[in-house]
């Protein structure tokens, strides 16, 4: 069975590609193509045509649950498309929010009406159970939470009357694919930014004993999680950022950068710069020029060996660092060891992305 995965919006992306917080897969199977998820706004219709993909033939949308990071686009799609069946869960149109603490709630939804969407074409088809496209390709229909360990982030709500409620993500489905080498999940939110250590490492343990063959993440998986997951599942493991395609770019998807400062006029250190013994000279001479060194080998530490790598996260551990920016283009060998849950100072790395305030001044 031949299968194409394509991923057209996603929180990072790959070069010369749109990112935006959310989520849309393309999947070609048995001659079939099905769009799971929209993402937040125009970037999946944007990435489908930069990738030449003409989004008036798809033939099924799914929609793996109803937030706006999943459904934004839908309206563009379907002024593309016209009539199109949408697969989804009847709980896709609860009226959903948002609120952290004393925050203000914020909608979360469907950010459109569901008759401005039928109007333009989209058939929904709303149901709890599994929705069998063919035989081999299925969507799971309501998910049972069958752990110990799995719940439901306290930060969602739906509204009922004047109260907001618990929302127990009942809409939540993904898409499978029975296949001769085993199934294919492709899924909405995992959802495990927010989670605990215990629950982090309770998935993999459960993910091993799957045995699973590949795991790409995404959106909802977190930086931290994601680096936690490299480290535990190596080559099984790669980055699904928009523009990917499977299955010619599963080998390796790089996650660009590692800066403490984003600072591109600094002095760019050459690349012969690799030796471990130049590198911990280079990095006694000063703090400051630990700037300079970073911004000028950020092209090069991607290609690094892993005991280059080490060495690395040793000096800095050594002379002190405290807060490490990471932008784009880290190899993710680097972010496993600064994540290391051995390591000393991995609260200090983090992801400075678009939308994200530094918590510190500089």
């Amino acid at each position: 069975m031949n299968i194409k995965i394509t991923t057209l919006s996603e929180n990072t992306a790959n070069y010369g590609f749109l990112a935006e917080w959310g989520l849309s897969i393309l999947v070609d199977v048995e001659g079939l193509r099905i769009l799971v998820d929209t993402g937040l706004s125009f970037s999946a219709v944007h990435n489908a045509q930069l990738m030449g993909i003409d989004l008036a033939t798809i033939d099924r949308i799914i929609l793996s649950h109803g937030h706006a990071d999943h459904t934004g686009g839908l309206r563009d799609v379907l002024r593309l498309k016209g009539e199109v069946e949408v697969i989804a869960h009847p709980d896709i149109w609860a009226d959903k929010y948002t609120r952290r603490g004393q925050e203000t709630e914020r909608k979360i939804g469907v950010p459109f009406l569901r008759e401005e969407l039928e109007s333009l074409g989209a058939r929904f088809n709303l149901v709890r159970e599994p929705v069998h496209i063919t035989k081999n390709v299925l969507t799971t229909g309501e998910i049972p939470m069958a752990t110990d360990y799995e719940e439901v982030d306290s930060n969602l709500f739906v509204r009922e009357g004047d109260e907001l409620r618990s929302d127990p993500v009942a809409d939540d489905l993904a898409l499978i694919i029975d296949t001769e080498f085993g199934l294919v999940v492709v899924l909405g939110c995992a959802h495990l930014f927010r989670a605990s250590e215990e629950r982090l490492e309770k998935t993999i343990a459960d993910l091993k004993e799957i045995g699973i063959q590949r795991l790409g993440v995404s959106h909802c998986t977190g930086f931290r999680a994601s680096a936690r997951l490299a480290q535990e599942f190596e080559d099984i493991f790669f980055m699904n950022n928009a523009g990917s395609v499977s299955p010619s770019t599963l080998t390796h998807i790089p996650f660009n950068g590692f800066f403490f400062l984003h600072a591109h006029h600094f002095y760019r250190l050459p690349a012969y710069l690799t030796g471990v013994g130049h590198l911990i000279k280079f990095l006694r001479i000063s703090i400051a020029l630990i700037i300079t060194f970073i911004v000028g080998l950020s092209s090069y530490l991607r290609f690094f060996p892993d005991f280059y790598l080490e060495e690395t996260y040793s000096c800095f551990h050594n002379i002190g660092v405290t807060h490490a920016l990471c932008l784009f283009d880290l190899p993710y060998p680097l972010v496993k060891v600064f994540v290391n849950p051995e390591a000393k100072c991995r609260a200090a790395l983090f992801i400075f992305d678009s939308g994200r305030s530094s918590p510190f001044l500089l």
